[in-house]
């Protein structure tokens, strides 16, 4: 009995402080999942660009899960490592009289760099783009061109997002977007 009246605090609080612990986690995990499901959705696909070696089409479309809006400033091409991009508007020619442009061939690898600028926003989710697009949707789609040198051995693409939060208060964020290139190995015999 001298053991339990001895040692019986001392097991009852290192009791009571794993389960703090456990409830500490456990309460951690739940924040984080709450706040991951807030982050902006994006998504990416790659493609090659007929006729222009080297280059490849990257459509991604983002999508705000917040109750807020973002803005995206740029598109950072992290990997390979002299692989540049640009955006539509750079690898576009003027608008013809249908309203339509067509790419540049071959597209300018003299205004491509590593950081793609953008210019988009969209809304707070569950917003629905206005007639004349004069207030954003919650998703938005498009294109920026990668070029990636044939002698790069690299099969990955790695890119930063950053967007901007639309509040009175803004911040700046950063996701990655990692795809793996289509036919790395075929773009090395072109």
């Amino acid at each position: 009995m001298t053991i339990i009246r001895d040692f019986g605090p001392i097991v009852i609080s290192v009791f009571a402080l794993i389960v703090a612990v456990l409830s500490y986690l456990s309460a951690r995990r739940n924040e984080q999942r709450s706040i991951r499901s807030k982050e902006p959705l994006i998504t990416a696909s790659i493609s090659r660009v007929k006729d222009q070696p080297g280059w490849f089409s990257i459509s991604f479309s983002v999508e705000s899960r917040a109750n807020h809006g973002y803005r995206c400033n740029y598109i950072e091409i992290r990997r390979p490592l002299f692989a540049r991009g640009i955006s539509t508007e750079q690898a576009s020619g003027p608008v013809d009289l249908y309203g339509d442009r067509k790419l540049i061939n071959p597209l300018p690898l003299q205004r491509a760099s590593r950081k793609a600028p953008m210019n988009f926003e969209i809304g707070k989710a569950g917003s629905v783009r206005s007639q004349g697009g004069s207030s954003p949707g919650a998703k938005h789609w498009d294109t920026i061109f990668v070029y990636v040198p044939r002698w790069i051995l690299s099969k990955s693409l790695s890119m930063r997002v950053s967007l901007s939060s639309i509040e009175a208060e803004e911040r700046e964020s950063f996701f990655t977007v990692n795809r793996t290139l289509p036919a790395a190995a075929k773009t090395m015999m072109d």
